[in-house]
This record gives structure tokens, sequence and C-alpha cells, in this order.
């Protein structure tokens, strides 16, 4: 009585995913998103299972248990990683990662994320005579609003203050509303 047990070769990808978008100040971040595994070009099927672990501005994740080998044979599988676009956020390129040549696990299959912004910029013009009597106050305080509602938390504002012309930047705001490829429209009070 003879017993066999053959035992599948596994690899595993191993990643993270980085956020650029302020810590997710303005909440335009998703809470999941859709990574989709190939091999040797072609889309798996079913798709592996992934691992993730949310902290902060870096996720990382995990699939294991996937075959090292092309079926039949020991030709190695070469495995990738594609990120589903995330509206409102510059897509991340294709991962392949750094292959270990001994055990052909992927790691470091990396994607990061950079949210679309924009910048507003303006100016307050003083008409008092250059300041002739004193009056002109240190500073003024501006409220921005995005598609009509006031924005929570106020961005910073940075003021270059020169003679009668004060000029203003607010940078870092982003492009589009929430899960969306659709502009938000900014105004400054």
């Amino acid at each position: 009585d003879a017993d066999f047990t053959n035992t599948l070769v596994t690899v595993s990808i191993t990643g993270s995913k980085v956020w650029e978008d302020q810590s997710n100040n303005y909440g335009t971040r998703p809470q999941d998103i859709v990574l989709t595994v190939y091999a040797d070009g072609a889309e798996l099927t079913p798709q592996p299972e992934i691992t993730w672990t949310k902290i902060g501005d870096t996720w990382t994740y995990t699939i294991s248990g996937l075959p090292r080998y092309q079926s039949g044979t020991t030709t190695d599988i070469n495995y990738s990683v594609v990120e589903t676009a995330i509206p409102g956020y510059a897509p991340a390129p294709d991962a392949t990662g750094t292959v270990d040549d001994e055990t052909r696990d992927v790691a470091d299959a990396d994607f990061t994320n950079t949210l679309v912004t924009v910048s507003i910029t303006g100016s307050k013009v003083w008409e008092d005579q250059s300041n002739n009597y004193g009056t002109r106050p240190e500073d003024i305080v501006l409220t921005v609003y995005a598609d009509g509602a006031e924005l929570t938390p106020q961005p910073e504002i940075t003021w270059t203050k020169i003679g009668d012309t004060w000029t203003y930047e607010i940078s870092g705001l982003p492009r589009y509303q929430s899960g969306t490829t659709t502009d938000i429209n900014y105004s400054v009070v």
C-alpha cells in the first residue's frame, strides 16, 4: 500500500497602497479598493482573496496561496496586480514588485494614489490711501465653500501682502466631488 501526497508549491504577493490626500482631510478616500491579479498577463478566475491592513495613509495587502508554476510544468508564473481606477485620484501604475529568486514570492507590489487637486488664487485691494490712517487690519479671514457648503476643516491660506494689494493662494483642494469625476465649484467669501 503506497500513499502519495502532492503539495501545491505556492507564492504570495505583498504590497502597499499609499494615499497622498492630506490624510483624507476632505473625506475623498474610499473605504475599499479593487485589485485584480494577473498570471502571465491573464486575469485570474476566480480572483484570490486579498487580506488588508488599513492604517493611516498606508494600507498593506497580502495575497497568499497562488500557484508558483504553470499547470503541468516547472515554468514560473509571472504575477502582476492592477488597481481599478479610483475617481478623484491620479491612477496608479500596475504593480509587479520584486520577485524573490528562490521562493518566487513577490514583495513591494505597491501603489500610490495622489488626490487630484486644484488651487484658488485671488486678491484683496485696499483703497485706503495706502493705509495712511492706520486703519487696515493685520489679517482678514476668508471662508472657502465647495458647491455652496462651507468646507470643514477650512484649508490653509497663504498670503502675500505687498502694498495695497494682498494676494492669496489656497492649494491642495480636491478637484472632484468624492467618488466621482464631477468638478467641485469653489467660492471664497
